[in-house]
């Protein structure tokens, strides 16, 4: 059903957000420099297409983008910051909410 595929979107969305935090960190280890990724992820509706008529430029918009870069604009260098929307779809299975600075959310 909808609701299953939406949670298990933002769980995959989640890991790899994870996964790319682990690899900038590991770079930044083995280049010894300071380096460090924001990553936000809301969940919701967007709409995308290509846009242009000389130059195509395919694009997305639409509150569930400004959603994603709310959080990302709100989030840490190094941790995957995620909207109150996304949170509950997670739900259980070890994942583990730090902080929960925003408080609202994204229609």
């Amino acid at each position: 059903d909808e609701r299953s595929k939406a949670e298990e979107a933002a769980r995959r969305v989640v890991r790899m957000g994870l996964r790319m935090q682990e690899i900038v960190a590991e770079k930044a280890e083995q280049l010894q420099v300071t380096l460090g990724v924001r990553i936000g992820v809301h969940t919701g509706k967007v709409m995308g297409g290509i846009i242009g008529l000389v130059r195509f430029h395919f694009d997305m918009w639409g509150n569930g983008v400004s959603g994603a870069v709310r959080m990302e604009e709100l989030g840490a260098k190094g941790q995957v910051h995620v909207s109150n929307t996304t949170a509950r779809l997670l739900g259980p299975g070890g994942w583990r909410i730090e902080n929960e600075a925003w408080r609202g959310d994204f229609k």
